[in-house]
């Protein structure tokens, strides 16, 4: 039973990883909805501001409907997103919108793995932290 464990163990991250991507990967075509569109449709800051580092001088909604949510490193995400997959937009509404989505399905399969070593070097055991880690692969 143990040589057939190490055997199966390289296929783990494998098998995480197309957990964490193939369940949501037909919603990448679709456009933004819901908080998008005020987050990021209709907030002029990603495409005026050329400076990073006034995403951690900013409340998470634009000024005037400021709720004094603080979240810079989701405002930076959404800022690098439009420079990494628009950087032809000239308004807001020439945004590639499935670029939002292709980064949060990469960050999630990134954090599913390290959820995956992390339980690992907890003792989990093999059998153990794949499972865990398939869950939230599944269940985000």
């Amino acid at each position: 039973m143990l040589i057939m464990l190490k055997k199966i163990a390289p296929y783990f991250c494998f098998i995480l990883i197309l957990a964490a991507l193939l369940p949501y990967f037909s919603g990448l075509s679709g456009e933004l909805v819901f908080d998008d569109i005020p987050l990021i449709k209709e907030d002029p800051f990603y495409l005026q501001e050329s400076n990073p580092f006034n995403c951690w001088n900013r409340s998470f909604w634009k000024v005037e409907e400021s709720q004094g949510l603080y979240r810079p490193l989701t405002l930076f995400s959404y800022w690098l997103d439009v420079r990494l997959y628009s950087p032809w937009a000239e308004t807001i509404t020439h945004l590639f919108e499935p670029g939002f989505r292709i980064t949060n399905l990469i960050l999630h399969a990134i954090i599913t793995i390290l959820l995956y070593q992390l339980l690992l070097r907890l003792y989990f055991g093999r059998i153990r932290s794949f499972i865990a880690s398939l869950i939230y692969a599944l269940h985000p």
